[in-house]
């Protein structure tokens, strides 16, 4: 089984290079004081699954998210709770392109501009 070991060792320096010569002189054996040394170790499969989990969470998230496309509602508000909806997707007819008679062409506008009618004031 494959482990994962994670030292960390902490010691009084001046600079970024003396703390890096004094960590690989402690390493070596050459000193004794001075410097902590915490190690923490987790077998590797472990560390994956959870890396892993993250990853695909956040890019779960991030779909979801786009798919869903949610958008605050703040106008028209009564109450301080925010409220969420989803985008509607609007689009716009085509004139109707038809061999039938003059009647149903214009049966079918009328139909279409009272369904647009009812669609403004809802």
């Amino acid at each position: 089984m494959k482990y994962r070991t994670m030292i960390e060792l902490i010691c009084n320096a001046s600079d970024k290079d003396e703390a890096f010569h004094t960590a690989g002189e402690y390493l070596r054996g050459d000193i004794d004081s001075g410097v902590r040394m915490k190690c923490k170790t987790r077998p590797l499969g472990i560390h994956r699954t959870v890396k892993g989990a993250m990853i695909s969470l956040a890019v779960l998230f991030c779909f979801s998210a786009l798919l869903l496309n949610v958008s605050v509602l703040e106008k028209g508000a009564q109450d301080s709770a925010v409220k969420f909806r989803i985008a509607e997707t609007c689009t716009v007819q085509p004139e109707l392109k038809t061999k039938a008679g003059v009647e149903f062409q214009e049966a079918w506008k009328t139909k279409k501009d009272e369904a647009i009618l009812e669609y403004i004031r809802s």
